[in-house]
């Protein structure tokens, strides 16, 4: 069996009632115009992409990649429209998952089993682009790893040492607000990002017993150990800015690089453009922190992988592309350009802070089952999202937390 617990899938999945139309009837009939273009929903990798693409097409006769990203929480309905539409589509980033697998079981993708360099990706990552049927549909594309940024600087002006444990992390919060700074810099507006607060810093309150039970269909989410998990999210609640549910992303974000908080809690994905905003920015991270003990957690996701329409116009040369991101000389480039840790094997971060989040991975790493067990309808993890944000707005109560989740869990079994 797959151990799954070394790896988290976590993004966003396709809004309720998206149903994914076959690609084929949409883009039946479409010609070449000589151009891959690579759909996404990462709008800040637009530049990232450019360089790399530009290299991929100087090596491959000319063949151009044009990068189309969307906004994250956009993406899936303008995917869907495009779909539906009948535009003619090339390359996909797909979801993770049950999310990505509607689009893997209905023939709209081709298949990449036989890819040359899919060899480079373990089965954990690759499980993430499999279809019902057990062929690869997509090429994997980067580890997240979910985590709390520290701010040293800010830590050390007040003497406060590195949290090893639950308890000492909301000590040395407590210890901020008392010196009059925020402690952390925490945005809540999309509930998503709620998703990943909850998996950075609840993650090690979790046993591997748990998370086997969930996927194999007999967790029960409303017991003390989940309930455990979640009341960490409303501990620090009072150590984020008032009223962190309406704040956007962006503007946390820029609280943590300009030193007005201590603790930023979100992907790696982050440290990029926190150290465009502050390149002098004294950046650490903390794991998913034990409640006593040594023994942490890194929690990490998959961050989707890149397919590609069975009736593309420009299949050959789409395939040519994802072959070569499937190498090391690709995955190597994406690491550095974006400050990122690749989905390939044997790729070695250039920077110290991602070299340290590898080693924790393959020593620490966990998944997160809201995401695996997710993707139908309803969905797990949006279901438990919307709720945590609806009783974080006081619309519901923290209670109905655990009732939603595992309604929505039970309902996913019965499938």
């Amino acid at each position: 069996m797959i151990d799954r617990r070394r790896f988290l899938a976590y993004v966003p999945v396709l809004g309720a009632g998206a149903a994914a139309a076959p690609l084929a009837a949409c883009s039946s009939g479409s010609t070449s115009d000589g151009v891959v273009s690579v759909y996404s929903w990462r709008q800040e990798d637009s530049a990232g992409y450019a360089e790399l693409f530009d290299a991929f097409s100087e090596a491959n006769d000319g063949i151009e990649a044009k990068f189309e990203p969307y906004n994250s929480t956009d993406y899936d309905q303008i995917l869907q429209t495009a779909i539906t539409s009948g535009e003619p589509l090339d390359v996909i980033q797909l979801r993770p998952y049950a999310a990505g697998r509607q689009l893997m079981d209905d023939g709209s993708l081709d298949v990449l089993t036989d890819l040359p360099g899919i060899e480079n990706f373990d089965s954990t990552m690759l499980s993430a682009a499999t279809g019902s049927d057990g062929e690869v549909y997509g090429v994997p594309l980067a580890r997240n790893a979910l985590i709390t940024m520290c701010n040293q600087e800010v830590l050390d002006a007040q003497g406060i040492d590195r949290p090893t444990t639950w308890p000492e992390f909301l000590n040395a919060c407590e210890a901020l607000l008392g010196a009059g700074i925020t402690p952390i810099a925490q945005s809540g507006k999309d509930a998503y990002i709620l998703g990943i607060l909850y998996h950075a810093i609840g993650g090690a309150a979790l046993t591997d017993a748990f998370i086997e039970a969930a996927l194999e269909g007999s967790a029960d989410f409303t017991g003390e150990e989940f309930r455990a998990s979640v009341q960490r999210v409303f501990d620090v609640v009072p150590y984020a800015p008032k009223d962190f549910v309406g704040m956007a992303d962006d503007e946390a974000r820029n609280m943590f690089a300009q030193g007005d908080a201590a603790f930023y809690i979100n992907g790696d994905y982050r440290v990029e453009p926190l150290l465009d905003a502050n390149p002098d920015l004294k950046l650490d991270y903390l794991p998913s922190l034990p409640d006593s003990g040594d023994e942490y957690r890194l929690v990490n996701a998959l961050d989707g992988s890149y397919g590609v329409a069975a009736e593309s116009p420009d299949l050959e040369d789409a395939r040519k592309l994802l072959e070569h991101m499937a190498t090391q000389e690709f995955g190597t480039a994406f690491a550095n350009i974006f400050s990122r840790i690749s989905a390939v094997e044997g790729v070695e971060p250039e920077d110290g802070l991602h070299r340290k989040l590898v080693e924790d991975i393959q020593g620490h790493g966990i998944t997160t089952v809201l995401q695996e067990i997710g993707g139908g309808e309803p969905d797990v993890k949006a279901e438990f999202e919307n709720a945590l944000q609806g009783a974080l707005t006081g619309q519901i109560d923290q209670e109905e937390i655990f009732t939603i989740v595992q309604e929505a869990y039970e309902a996913g079994l019965e499938r």
